[in-house]
């Protein structure tokens, strides 16, 4: 059995070169090792990046870019006076004073994210007494009117690092149009940020409304709860919250929640305070809008294993808080470990994820990553903005790839629901190891529907050793329709002989020589034969009126 992986790797680095046989050694040997110590390097990193930020310089940068910052705040979410709630009476005493002075204060902002307002009940916020007022510990937040809008005015007192981590990533996170308060006025003497202000009640709140014993101000008056350790007490928090949350907060909000997370790992930033009460649901649009950024970090390497220890230490503050099961280096590679993945007794495709995570033999050029590297890439690139149509998709391993080598779209018509799950599954693990978005869908159906589907015009249209199933007129009806939708069209042959098919008449149709007369009478005038010495599985890129791809 050794000798035999030896033999197929050696295989494998002679027709893929030394730089894909090194990339095995890495993948088999070298990353697994580095990724078990890893976290311990990323803490150390987290606190070195600390101690050794030029606060300063940070300052003058942003001092620097202030202009820049106000100009996109204005294009930003506000309110005005009018919206926020009051009563007409208390509103009209608001607008008297006004008229006075241009900034007055509205309310207090407590530790759970309470209002104590100093004009009454405001409809739609959890507006609190005198006496459930429980101040802030770290930074005082008020609600102030501003000429005609309401702000939150944040005050960092002497915490320059809190200071800036809230301004560079409300700005940055605003720049991607990602849910945060808009940012109104800096005030650097003084290290306070206005923001405007998110109506509405947050995750934490909506839950406390509904019977979890969360809040803070909720636990303080529980003997037993004060007596128990910080980390029991998350434990307490995190056990209420997941006990509410399933029968008060639907899964599409849940979901909204982590596309927020990912906008902002996207941009190099790890929230690292990710909880309940730092989620706000807009009382009016039913928006979510993410707040409090001031433990916040950047990272300027969005792809560095460093940078990925740290999102997924966001990742799974967010699947233990939300109920949620989103993928990570660490429920990768276990799910790969215990056979937890759709299909995987059936593979079709070996697949490496990066950072050692694999599933099958990466040197098997016949499908997967190999055959990608060996005979797909170099042929299809290159794949930027590109729209394909992938016929036969199996678990997308190649359809996933187009998109990360730059394609716009891809589609992928397929029919068994075993390789779709494991598509979707590869899918997510990709877009984890990315750190990116990729956009695939399936659609279920058998490829020889294609000519019965209205999916517009494709720059490219491939078929991977997959059209040969369907019958001689499905073949043909189909490549003739695919003519009408591309210029391009991608087959894959099989001349394999020994592999047991069922009917006599399926390796005449997997040859390249019906294959070649298949493309001509669709009407791909060009065709050019891709057929490496002793490889089984040769390509036929065929185009129209000898046009480029």
């Amino acid at each position: 059995m050794i000798f035999r992986h030896i033999r197929k790797a050696v295989s494998f680095s002679y027709r893929l070169g030394i730089r894909y046989f090194l990339n095995l050694i890495s993948a088999y040997f070298v990353l697994p090792c580095i990724m078990a110590i890893l976290p311990l390097y990323a803490m150390v990193n987290r606190q070195l990046r600390s101690l050794t930020r030029s606060l300063n310089r940070e300052m003058v940068h942003w001092q620097s870019r202030k202009e820049e910052v106000l100009e996109l705040g204005k294009r930003g979410y506000s309110i005005g006076i009018g919206e926020i709630g009051l009563k007409e009476k208390e509103l009209n005493r608001l607008k008297k004073l006004l008229q006075c002075k241009a900034e007055v204060v509205i309310a207090e902002v407590d530790q759970d994210g309470g209002i104590l307002s100093y004009y009454g009940e405001i409809e739609g916020l959890p507006t609190i007494s005198r006496e459930d007022f429980l101040p802030k510990t770290r930074f005082s937040l008020k609600v102030c009117a501003l000429n005609d809008t309401i702000i939150l005015k944040k005050q960092y007192n002497v915490d320059k690092i809190a200071f800036l981590n809230e301004l560079s990533t409300l700005h940055t996170l605003a720049v991607v149009g990602c849910n945060v308060p808009a940012i109104i006025d800096v005030d650097f003497d003084n290290l306070q940020i206005s923001t405007s202000f998110i109506p509405g009640y947050t995750v934490q709140e909506i839950l406390a409304q509904h019977g979890a014993l969360i809040r803070d101000r909720d636990i303080k008056r529980d003997m037993y709860l004060m007596s128990l350790t910080s980390k029991d007490r998350v434990r307490f928090y995190q056990e209420e919250g997941s006990r509410t949350l399933s029968s008060v907060i639907n899964t599409q909000l849940i979901d909204k929640v982590y596309l927020l997370v990912k906008q902002s790992h996207k941009v190099g930033i790890e929230l690292y305070d990710i909880k309940y009460g730092n989620v706000i649901v807009e009382k009016t649009t039913g928006k979510l809008f993410l707040i409090d950024f001031d433990s916040t970090r950047r990272y300027s390497n969005l792809r560095s294993k460093t940078f990925a220890v740290q999102r997924d230490r966001d990742i799974e503050k967010f699947n233990l808080f939300f109920n949620a099961d989103k993928l990570t280096y660490q429920r990768i590679k276990d799910r790969i470990a215990h056979n937890d993945i759709p299909g995987i007794d059936n593979l079709y495709a070996p697949v490496y994820f990066g950072y050692g995570l694999r599933v099958g033999p990466l040197w098997d050029v016949n499908t997967g990553y190999g055959r990608w590297h060996f005979i797909l890439k170099d042929r299809l690139l290159p794949l930027d903005g590109k729209r394909i149509l992938s016929l036969g998709a199996n678990c997308a391993f190649n359809e996933i790839q187009m998109l990360r080598y730059g394609a716009k779209e891809v589609i992928g018509l397929e029919i068994d629901e075993q390789w779709i799950a494991q598509g979707l599954f590869f899918k997510e693990a990709f877009e984890w190891a990315d750190n990116d978005s990729y956009n695939f869908k399936y659609i279920k159906e058998d490829m020889a529907k294609l000519p019965s589907m209205d999916l517009d015009n494709f720059d490219m249209v491939i078929a991977l050793c997959s059209l040969y199933y369907l019958s001689d007129e499905d073949m043909l009806r189909v490549a003739k329709y695919v003519s009408t939708i591309t210029d391009t069209f991608i087959v894959q042959c099989n001349t394999r002989r020994d592999i047991g098919r069922d009917d006599d008449h399926s390796y005449e149709k997997a040859s390249v020589e019906y294959n070649m007369k298949l493309l001509q009478q669709a009407g791909f005038s060009t065709i050019e034969v891709v057929a490496p010495r002793a490889y089984s599985r040769p390509i036929l890129i065929g185009k129209k009126d000898g046009r480029d791809s």
